[in-house]
């Protein structure tokens, strides 16, 4: 079952060069970490030794879970909405992190200009920040229907689903002093 929950992002860390190696000194950060799942059992492994690694998300529930299932001494989980949220609190009480991670949680996100810009202001001077976003799926249909029922208002924003590829570079190019490097591959799940 975790493996075919994990094959996207998988397959995304798996295809990505960073501009350089993960360092024992390197912190981390996982933006919507969720339970804490992933964070625990495929990015620490691969990214140890590492000074810390945090999970960020905006569900202080799921947040408690994670903190009871994930007892890494090098692990840490806080609340964190990076697009209504302010990131200074998690810098100002872990420093700049080097990498950002998040896999499939920016589907969430109405304003990528401002969550871009959060996680700009998460990195060091020279931080890589790592997103898995669908930008063209064939399950698009189905989760817009979703997402206009009255009981999925508040949890799917109908407005950033699915963007262009062209709106995300847009959204990274516009946040003051980010160099995107980035490129859209196309995954076949």
């Amino acid at each position: 079952m975790k493996a075919n929950s994990y094959r996207e992002n998988l397959k995304a860390l798996d295809g990505v060069k960073f501009m350089r190696p993960a360092r024992a000194q390197d912190q981390h950060l996982d933006l919507g970490c969720g339970p804490g799942s992933f964070l625990q059992d495929e990015l620490l492994p691969r990214l140890r030794p590492c000074r810390r690694f945090v999970g960020a998300d905006s569900s202080e529930d799921i947040l408690h879970f994670a903190r009871g299932n994930c007892l890494q001494p090098e692990v840490s989980f806080e609340l964190l909405d990076v697009e209504k949220g302010d990131p200074q609190p998690l810098v100002d009480k872990y420093g700049p992190f080097d990498r950002v991670y998040s896999f499939l949680a920016f589907h969430y996100v109405r304003d990528l200009e401002k969550a871009y810009r959060n996680v700009h202001r998460l990195l060091k001077d020279g931080g890589e920040c790592l997103v898995l976003y669908f930008t063209k799926t064939g399950i698009k249909d189905v989760w817009h229907h979703i997402c206009e029922r009255e009981e999925w208002k508040d949890f799917v924003p109908v407005s950033a689903h699915f963007a262009s590829a062209c709106r995300l570079r847009l959204a990274i190019r516009n946040v003051s002093g980010a160099r995107p490097h980035s490129e859209e591959r196309r995954f076949d799940f």
